[in-house]
């Protein structure tokens, strides 16, 4: 299994878990897990208020592993295409 949380990764603060070889929603995040050890986090429609740092983890038997994410989001500017 693996999860995605915010910082600091407290039961309170995981968004979503998946299981391998299964994708998982929770709102406007996205674990897609592969099977083969790796996953892909996607977040749609990001806010400003998304600034964060995240964890993406792995439960093991022994003790979890965890890979830091800072999430920083910044303005943009909408560019019309003609």
């Amino acid at each position: 299994m693996k999860y995605f949380c915010k910082d600091p990764c407290k039961a309170e603060d995981i968004r979503v878990t998946v299981s391998p070889g299964e994708t998982a929603n929770s709102g406007r995040i996205n674990l897609l897990d592969y099977g083969d050890g790796s996953f892909t986090v996607n977040i749609t429609n990001l806010q400003m208020s998304d600034s964060h740092v995240y964890w993406c983890a792995v439960i093991r038997s022994l003790h979890n592993t965890y890979t830091s994410i800072n999430l920083t989001v910044l303005k943009g500017t909408i560019q019309s295409h003609t």
